[in-house]
């Protein structure tokens, strides 16, 4: 990544999540060819990820691994899932991803992971990222839901979250 890449990227107090992906602190700064207000999730996701575990999150370094190891058509098309643990571990990020829904469901309990799936149809809508905090016996916690949403926000279940229908891959932080 360039100096001058680098050099747009805010540092963010540690232990700060990050919602509201459209007007947060790094809704400008480009991702490949579009601002992370457009195709951001996937670094938000994993940068989320990492506050929730306590462990330092280097947003960085993150944005960097995610631009040059997981954009689909330099970004036009977002994050690739299935390249996306791959380069979690390019940022020095272990993750363990999951295809299945329901084995994502069962291994999400206890865990922080990250959820990837179709906003609305499948194929015919755009998918998100979401960093999911599964260690509360009683619901999920859920950082950068929605585009607009400041706060993190809390759901039942997976179900409430995504469908199977609607359900991409899933990652559980290691």
């Amino acid at each position: 990544m360039s100096r001058r890449k680098q050099a747009d990227i805010p540092l963010i107090p540690d232990g700060v999540l990050l919602n509201g992906q459209g007007s947060c602190e790094v809704s400008d700064v480009r991702l490949g060819l579009k601002p992370m207000s457009y195709n951001g999730c996937g670094v938000i996701a994993l940068y989320n990820a990492m506050v929730l575990s306590g462990r330092r999150a280097d947003l960085r370094l993150i944005h960097s691994a995610v631009g040059r190891n997981a954009l689909t058509l330099f970004g036009l098309l977002g994050v690739s899932p299935f390249r996306y643990a791959w380069a979690a571990a390019k940022a020095g990020i272990r993750v363990h991803s999951i295809r299945r829904y329901h084995e994502f469901a069962f291994r999400l309990k206890g865990h922080i992971g990250i959820v990837c799936c179709w906003t609305g149809k499948p194929f015919l809508s755009t998918m998100h990222f979401m960093a999911v905090d599964g260690r509360n016996t009683e619901r999920l916690d859920v950082c950068n839901r929605y585009n607009d949403l400041k706060s993190t926000s809390a759901v039942k279940d997976l179900t409430a979250l995504c469908s199977k229908r609607q359900y991409v891959m899933g990652y559980i932080l290691e």
